[in-house]
């Protein structure tokens, strides 16, 4: 079971922040705290109640006054926490840490709750573990840990003392706690939830019916569907197997066919064979004919084709020489123009080499004048002087070339620098005269003296340079060093001075702040004088010898032997009080029993009358269902009266239902009859509507349908205007019939001409004839068509002729033959077209017949079904009056049938009631407790006893009060003498302290004088020194300023002076490196090359020009022998054509005689007609078939359309889901009503036990704790709201009862009444519901209550806590300002034995803090015995 251990508080209202926790342990089983009003007593049940529910205090609801004021501490924010130590339900120690911030803003303070921690130790491992929650989670787990629910521990266990009297607050408050006590809310929400529930179901369960009696009527069109798609199939098959059939005919036929055609074939191949040998024997001939033309000379006639052989084959061995000599000859033509190539490429590199050279030497004699310009330009500038003869080479920073410069004079040369005459120094003057005046095309060349001479002056000045500049730079260090050296003596002459000053400034600063701290300690207070340390002495002498005279009283020894002696009085007559009590409770508790006896009897009378008006109101109702409204005299009759009248109202509703079911089942038999009926009749009507618009579709212009009555219509036209209406097609024709018709048409036009191959062939024999008439006589020959004999003059006649006729542009046969044919072309192919356009429409054809067939078929069915769903309708109707009839009269049996359960259900309880009045009246009458004592006297002598107790008590108490008294004021004058001698200390002390500063004040003030002297002195020496430091600095300023302008100057000049002496090099390097190369001697040697290479050209082109007529005559020569061998080889192939047509001739002879030895040659043709016109009857039967089988195939996939659509797709498993979920949610509707009822008969239980519980604990605590006279008892009372049961509520009140009337003790009680009454129902409320938790706490519980009534509750929570105590849980917490109400409280427990007397109280109270001199709460241990 819960517990609390150990509290600890910081910053939480007047608990400081800062300082250490102030902790509280609780005791077993009995915790007081005490203290005066507003030190901080109620702040600890604050803080429980923040620990264990996270409820801010009454009037906190925003918790910035919860917490300590930043204001009071001049801080921004304040933090608090409280930790609670606890033992949980299960026994195990835990802690929880709650901690706040209040953070001050400009306008506002703003409160904060921290996460928190709950702290446990793990019961395996022993190590304590820490889990952080957030708030609103700690204020869900601490309830659950504690095993009470937050309404309990806010409203009852840590009551606030401002919320203390809430069970006497107006209704809606009280309601509200009660519910939240209770829990009725959440039951009733579920109660609530559960009904909307239940009728959730049933409705949807009305739905699902509905619903299924849809799908039941699509799953039977369903079924329909299915068997007119397996019949569609059957027939399908059927027509696949005709088809199979027909195939096997036609396969068969065109093998047959393909027999004959092989025989055509094999004719037509010889034929084609032999038009091809003719050919070829033309052509062979032709070819003859054109080659003697080719011939220059025809040696057919004169050579055989073998001496014509020989004669080539001698003739190819000589052309192979001379195209061998003509190669020769043209392989060194080819050598000649490649040397002439080669040395032409020579020729460009040598001109290229040359021009290089050219601009090199250009080059060269530029640098050669402007190394003349510049030197020139050095001389002047920087006043070189040159010295005669030879001289040792300068460097020049070790980059200056020495040797040989301009020793090789050119032609363009007009002399050379001389010297002087004695060979001494010369002015660079000397050397730039000679070169003045010249001209641009003029070339100057230096000696080597010259230039050794120049580089020496060029060295000679760089190093004047540099001397120069080091000396002015040696020259200026010295004079800054010596003025550095000035200005750093007279620095460190000013820092010593300013030093000393700085040190004296902080002696002064020291010698002031203690001097001043002095005057401060000494105005803060009031000057001591000799005089007030005699008088504080005498006083304190004085207040000890008072203090003495009062620890020294002699009735201090004689009270607590008066307080024995009347607490052993008062143990004695506690025991015979405690007797006195069990026998008054035992005589007491019979009374009760009667008294629950008299209200059993009353509430069956009571219950019996509502029986009998409800029987009445429900009169007219049982006696139309012949059910007898009256009650028997007995009351145990009623149950069995009642029960047979249910019995019979349930007989008859049983009977009712079952024609309300068969009403129902007829109902839907007919709804389901005109569902089916209907959705017939629907997908009967979508049918014939889509085969109507499918017939519209079919009969559009761009159709089969309307095509072969167009093409019927044009060639009926056409066969009328050509004169074969004979042979034209019929109006209803079918199909197959009209493209027969066309078929034979197209082979009638191909047989009516012949082909140009055979007119051919015919006009070539008559050629031939012709021909052979050319080879000899005419005699015995005649003509082909009119057998005529042909004369010799006739042939001349007959060949022209002939050759007119085999002419295929000129021939009248081939253009008369051609007319025909193009008629008869564009006849077949307009037949063709109408076949083509028949065959591509057979479909639609066949389409448009099966539609308007099922159209038909259609139409009928429809209109009955119309008829059949009108009577249906009918019916339906009057069987759904009938089932609202039979419904009604089920809903009335119904309502009866629930009011006789009611009924049968409180006479049910009557007879309950009765059995406990008959139990109760058997055990009052067998008991013998207290027969023979007067309750009455017992009860004035128990009223006696303790009055007796009482007057001692308050002797006791008066007692105490005295004793408390003597020993205040013993305290007071022990304090008093301790204050004074502890002040007449401080004020010596302080005279001492007052002496020894005026000493050193003076001390002080002297020594500042003379350091202030010192610092004066230090001044005046530091001015001129400052002065003297100045100037210097202005000295060195200006020096470093004239110094560095020198030195950029010096630098500029040496630095112009090395770059030209630099550029100076450049140009002696690229002249030298010019000279050392030898390019003029390359030049010359790249011209002679030159004209070398020009003298071998000319010698290869006159060796070119030399082949050149050689190589044309070997080619004309070789000309020649191919013309004369393209001549043997004409003359050869001539030989050759005339040896082929002889060959093909014969050939010819061979054909004619394998075209006789076929078999079947004459018949084969008309044997493939015959099994053309087989295959094509063969087929017509098979197209038939197709059409067939696409219309049966179209209606297969209408109907798999229908049973795919949303109404019959996976109809029978939609039908099996719904089918199921209805019956599982009637089933769910059925168990929640069941469940509702459940719940509210055991709330109603639940409710009423709790009650009853808490009144009987109410009762005792009353006639315990209350002392008037006017209040016999008080109880709470609760009260159904709302007549439904799915409504229920439930309102409380606490009535006080006076004699025998009952009354709302709200407003009619006085404050001290109130008082008691709450704290009589907390402790009703804590014993009921906190089943594990023995916690209880009381905050200032004697308010308003008088010294009677104040006894009285210290001796019911004495008896209590008395008997509690054997629950190692049971933990009070008292907190009060009142001592008196202590020390009763110890008096009561001291009478009790069989428990442990706490060992300590806690008081409370404000302390003075040492560190801000505020006043904080602070909790201290009191040993109980100094009470």
């Amino acid at each position: 079971m819960a517990s609390i251990n150990k509290l600890s508080i910081r910053g939480v209202r007047a608990f400081s922040p800062d300082e250490e926790e102030q902790v509280i342990s609780f005791c077993f089983p009995l915790t007081i705290i005490v203290g005066s009003n507003g030190c901080g007593k109620t702040t600890i049940i604050e803080s429980l109640k923040y620990a264990v529910t996270g409820s801010l205090p009454p009037g906190n609801k925003s918790g910035q006054a919860f917490v300590h004021d930043p204001k009071s501490m001049n801080q921004a924010s304040v933090k608090a926490n409280i930790k609670l130590r606890f033992t949980n339900r299960a026994g195990n120690p835990m802690v929880v840490v709650r901690s706040m911030e209040v953070t001050q803003k400009k306008t506002a303070l703003t409160f904060k709750a921290l996460d928190g921690i709950i702290r446990t130790t793990d019961p395996e491992t022993g190590q304590r573990v820490s889990l952080s929650h957030k708030c609103t989670e700690l204020d869900r787990q601490i309830p659950l840990l504690m095993g009470v629910s937050k309404p309990i521990l806010e409203h009852v266990v840590f009551c606030h003392q401002e919320d203390s009297s809430w069970p006497l607050m107006e209704g809606a408050v009280l309601k509200k706690r009660f519910d939240d006590i209770f829990d009725s809310t959440r039951y009733a929400k579920a109660l609530e939830a559960i009904r909307k529930l239940k009728n959730e179901y049933t409705g949807v369960v009305k739905d699902l019916k509905a619903d299924q009696a849809g799908l039941a009527a699509h799953k039977k069109a369903a079924e329909g569907f299915r068997e007119e798609l397996d019949a569609a199939k059957s027939q399908l098959e059927d027509i696949d197997d005709t088809i199979t059939n027909t195939d096997e005919h036609i396969a068969a036929e065109e093998e047959e066919r393909d027999k004959f055609q092989k025989v055509i074939d094999e004719i037509a191949d010889i034929h084609t064979r032999s038009d091809e040998i003719v050919q070829q024997i033309d052509i062979a001939r032709a070819t003859a004919e054109s080659l003697r033309e080719a011939c220059d000379d025809d040696w057919t006639k004169k050579h055989s084709q073998e001496e014509l052989v020989g004669m080539l084959a001698t003739f190819d061995d000589k052309i192979e020489d001379d195209e061998r000599e003509l190669h020769k000859a043209k392989r060194e033509y080819k050598t000649v123009q490649k040397d002439i190539e080669a040395l032409g490429e020579e020729k460009m590199r040598i001109n290229a080499d040359l021009a290089k050279c050219t601009a090199q030497r250009e080059q060269h004699e530029k640098d050669l004048r402007q190394r003349q310009d510049h030197m020139e330009k050095m001389g002047n500038e920087y006043e070189l002087q040159l010295e005669g003869g030879s001289m040792t080479q300068g460097s020049y920073g070790g980059s200056l070339t020495g040797g040989t410069f301009g020793t090789q004079q050119s032609a363009l040369s007009q002399g050379t620098v001389g010297t002087t005459a004695g060979g001494g120094r010369r002015s660079i003057d000397s050397v730039a005269t000679g070169l003045t005046g010249m001209t641009q095309d003029t070339l100057v060349t230096i000696s080597g003296d010259d230039m050794t001479s120049f580089l020496n002056a060029v060295s000679k000045k760089d190093a004047e340079l540099r001397s120069e500049k080091e000396e002015f730079q040696r020259k200026a260090e010295q004079e800054q060093d010596d003025l550095v050296k000035k200005v750093s003596e007279l620095q460190a002459r000013l820092s010593t001075i300013q030093n000393e000053k700085t040190r004296l400034k902080a002696k002064i600063e020291e010698a002031l702040q203690e001097s001043q701290s002095l005057k401060s300690s000494g105005s803060s207070h009031q000057k001591i004088r000799k005089g007030d340390i005699d008088e504080a002495k005498k006083l304190a002498a004085k207040a000890r010898q008072e203090a003495d005279a009062a620890n020294s009283d002699a009735r201090m020894t004689v009270i607590p032997q008066e307080i024995r002696e009347a607490e052993d009085k008062i143990a004695a007559l506690k025991g015979q009080i405690e007797d006195d009590q069990r026998l008054v409770t035992e005589m007491r508790k019979h009374e009760d029993e009667l008294r629950e006896v008299q209200m059993l009897k009353r509430q069956v009378e009571n219950e019996r009358e509502v029986i009998e008006e409800v029987l009445k109101d429900e009169n007219s109702a049982l006696y139309k269902y012949q059910v007898d409204t009256t009650l028997g005299e007995d009351n145990g009759d009623i149950y069995r009266s009642i029960e047979e009248k249910a019995n019979t109202v349930n007989s008859a509703f049983m009977l009712q239902k079952d024609k309300l079911d068969a009403a129902e089942r007829k109902l839907s038999d007919t709804q389901k009859r005109l569902t089916e009926k209907s959705s017939l009749h629907s997908h009967n009507a979508r049918q014939l509507n889509q085969l109507r618009a499918q017939m519209q579709g079919l009969s559009q212009p761009n159709r089969g349908h309307a095509k072969i009555e167009t093409v019927i219509r044009e060639s009926q036209k056409w066969d009328l205007n050509h004169s074969k209406s004979n042979s034209t097609v019929g109006t209803n024709s079918d199909p197959q019939q009209i493209i027969d018709h066309f078929s034979q048409r197209i082979a009638d036009c191909k047989e009516e001409y012949d082909s140009p191959e055979s007119i051919s062939r015919t006009i070539k024999k008559l050629k031939k004839l012709a021909k052979n008439t050319d080879a000899g006589s005419a005699r015995g020959l005649k003509c082909p068509c009119c057998l005529k004999a042909i004369t010799a003059d006739d042939i001349n006649d007959f060949k022209e002729t002939m050759r007119e006729l085999a002419d295929p542009v000129n021939s009248a046969i081939v253009k008369m033959d051609e007319a025909l044919a193009q008629d008869r072309k564009e006849e077949v192919e307009l037949y063709t077209k109408w076949r083509s356009d028949v065959q591509a429409s057979v479909g639609d054809y066949l389409e448009f017949k099966r539609v308007n067939n099922e159209i038909e078929n259609l139409e009928d069915p429809v209109a009955n079904v119309e008829t059949e769903l009108k009577t249906l309708d009918e019916q339906r109707k009057e069987l759904k009056d009938e089932v609202s009839n039979e419904q009604a009269t089920v809903t009335e049996l119904q309502t009866l049938n629930d009011v006789m359960n009611r009924l049968r259900d409180d006479a049910s309880k009557i007879s309950r009631k009765l059995s406990q009045i008959k139990d109760k009246e058997l055990a009052i009458g067998t008991s013998s407790v207290g027969a023979n004592q007067d309750l009455n006297g017992i009860e004035r002598a128990l009223s006696s006893k303790n009055k007796e107790k009482e007057d001692l008590m308050n002797d006791i108490s008066s007692l105490n009060k005295e004793s408390s008294s003597l020993n205040k004021r013993a305290k007071e004058a022990s304090d008093k003498a301790s204050q004074l001698e502890k002040s007449t200390k401080a004020k010596e002390e302080q005279f001492e302290q007052d002496q020894q500063a005026t000493v050193r004040k003076n001390e002080l003030s002297e020594l500042i004088n003379n350091w202030r002297d010192e610092e004066t002195k230090l001044e005046d020496d530091d001015k001129p020194i400052r002065r003297q430091l100045h100037g210097k600095d202005v000295d060195l300023k200006r020096l470093r300023q004239t110094n560095k302008t020198e030195d950029d100057r010096l630098n500029g000049v040496l630095n112009d002076f090395q770059r030209d002496a630099q550029m100076l090099d450049d140009f002696n390097v690229k002249i030298d490196k010019y000279l050392e190369s030898n390019k003029d001697e390359a030049q010359r040697r790249l011209t002679d090359d030159l004209n070398e290479n020009k003298e071998m050209i000319t010698e290869k082109k006159k060796a070119l020009r030399d082949l050149s007529p050689t190589v044309n005559a070997l080619e004309k020569k070789l000309d020649d022998q191919s013309r004369h061998k393209k001549n043997l080889q004409n003359n050869i192939k001539v030989f050759q054509q005339v040896a082929k047509e002889k060959d093909l001739v014969a050939e010819k002879a061979k054909i004619n005689e394998e075209i006789e030895l076929i078999e079947g040659s004459d018949d084969s043709q008309a044997k493939y007609n015959a099994a053309n016109k087989k295959i094509r009857d063969l087929e017509d039967k098979r197209n038939r078939a197709e059409g067939r089988r696409n219309g049966v195939k179209d209606q297969v996939k209408l109907l798999k359309r229908k049973l795919n659509t949303e109404d019959y797709k996976n109809i029978d498993e939609r039908h099996r889901q719904i089918m199921i979920k209805t019956i599982a949610t009637g089933t769910c509707a059925d168990d929640l009503g069941k469940y509702y009822k459940a719940l509210d008969n055991a709330l109603l239980r639940y409710h009423g036990m709790k009650i009853a519980d808490i009144n009987k604990i109410i009762r005792e605590l009353w006639s315990l704790t209350y002392k008037g006279q006017d209040i016999n008892n008080i109880q709470l009372v609760s009260g159904a709201e709302g007549a439904a049961k799915s409504a229920r509520s439930y309102n409380y009140r606490v009535v006080m009862t006076k004699g025998t009337s009952q009354m709302d003790m709200r407003g009619r009680c006085s404050a001290g009444q109130r008082v008691l009454a709450s704290i009589v129902i907390r402790l009703a409320l804590a014993e009921t519901f906190c089943l594990n938790c023995g916690v209880m706490a009381l905050d200032e519980p004697t308010t308003n209550l008088d010294y009677a009534n104040k006894r009285g509750l210290a001796i019911a929570l004495a008896q209590i806590i008395a008997t509690r105590a054997v629950q190692s849980n049971f933990q009070l917490v008292i907190i009060t300002h009142d001592e008196d109400f202590v020390s009763m409280m110890k008096n009561e427990l001291s009478a009790h034995t069989g428990f442990n007397m706490p060992e300590r109280y806690f008081q409370v109270q404000r302390e003075e803090c040492a560190s801000d001199g505020k006043f904080y709460s602070k909790i201290n241990a009191v040993d109980w015995d100094e009470i």
